[in-house]
This record gives C-alpha cells, structure tokens and sequence, in this order.
C-alpha cells in the first residue's frame, strides 16, 4: 500500500471554496487501484487542510498522476483555493490493527485521524522500530475507539516516519491521550528517539470521504 499525506494553507477567506472542491473528489472512487481518500481541518492549526489517500501500490498512483490528476484539479478549480501545498508519499511498514483490522476497513466508522510526524534521531531508528512493535502497536491495539491504524516510512526523508490512526472520534482520541498515552510513552522512552514531533488531529468532513467504487 502507497499512502499520500497532503497537508494546503487555506486562509479564512477561501475555507468554504476550499471546502466545496475537496468534496467534488468523487470521480477517484474509479480509478484503479485507489483505496479511499479522507480528511478535515487540523485542530491544532485551523487553516491547515490535511488530506490522506491510500493507494494500492506506487504503480497504480504514478498512472493516476500521469493520466487523470491534473483533469480533475482542473474540474474542482481547487488550485486558487489555497496559499501553499506539501505533499509526501508514505509506506506503510507495519498494519496497526485495533478494533478493526485495516485503515481501509475503518473509513465508513471514523470521525477522527491522528497524524503523529517523528523525526528519529539517527541512531535511535532501531529502538524506535523495536517500541512500534512491542510497545505502540500491542497498547494502542487495546484501546477502545481506535479503529486501525499504519506505522509508515515517509519516502525520500532520513529519519521521518508517520504514525496514522483513525478513531471513533475525537472524544475517543482524546480519552486515549489522557488515560493511555502517558504510560505509552514512558515505555517507549519515545523522547528518547525523536529530534522532533509533529501532526494533529483531524475531525473527518463526511462530503470529504471518497470510496472506492
């Protein structure tokens, strides 16, 4: 699986066009090989539109952006909408599974997407392996309203992985972040790891949600 990680600087002015185009992604559900496509409005940085699209594998997203892309960007008339875009490819290394069994599995359940963005310290990338696998993954697996999630290698960037979750809701992630998450981390020792943490929290917009036919 091939994840797109896109992250737009919407000024207040343009959120509701901005809006409307995101919604009129439909004609993805077709294409070959796409998995889903969802997102909303970071709450920790209010004009930051974050989108993810999940892929069958590179091959298929190459086609997509050799062939069909630039059509539908020219339909939605999106690209007047936002200040500025940074998009990064993802590859998931390890499934995190939770009340269900795949991210794919969970995108008609979820109100909620998590994005953790580390920066690992060079020598650290190990253990930090080492505590996805014995730490992250069996804990967060345990915790009600996390529906399934992806531990993934941001393509072409040293030392950067994404940690993508999707949850019930935001009261969900929330009740997580209070109650499970400290003693995660401690385990972990994830300061330890990381040169840096970044992301948010993500209420999913229903009219954003785009399935695969």
């Amino acid at each position: 699986m091939l994840l797109k990680w896109i992250m737009c600087r919407v000024s207040e002015q343009l959120q509701v066009p901005f809006s409307a185009a995101q919604s009129k992604w439909n004609q993805l559900s077709k294409v070959p090989g796409f998995l889903g496509q969802f997102g909303g409005w970071n709450l920790k940085s209010k004009d930051e539109a974050c989108i993810l699209a999940m892929w069958k594998d590179e091959r298929h997203y190459q086609k997509f952006m050799q062939q069909q892309h630039d059509k539908i960007v020219r339909h939605n008339d999106q690209l007047t909408t936002y200040e500025s875009i940074d998009v990064s490819l993802l590859t998931p290394r390890y499934d995190m599974p939770g009340m269900r069994g795949s991210m794919s599995d969970s995108l008609q359940e979820a109100g909620a997407l998590r994005i953790a963005d580390c920066l690992v310290k060079p020598d650290r990338e190990s253990h930090f392996f080492e505590m996805q696998e014995k730490i992250w993954n069996p804990g967060m697996s345990k915790v009600d309203g996390m529906l399934a999630g992806a531990f993934s290698k941001v393509a072409q960037e040293d030392g950067r992985y994404m940690v993508t979750t999707l949850w019930t809701s935001i009261d969900a992630h929330e009740a997580y972040v209070h109650e499970t998450l400290p003693a995660l981390r401690q385990a972990a020792n994830l300061e330890g790891d990381l040169d840096k943490l970044t992301g948010g929290v993500i209420p999913l917009k229903d009219d954003w949600l785009v399935l695969p036919h």
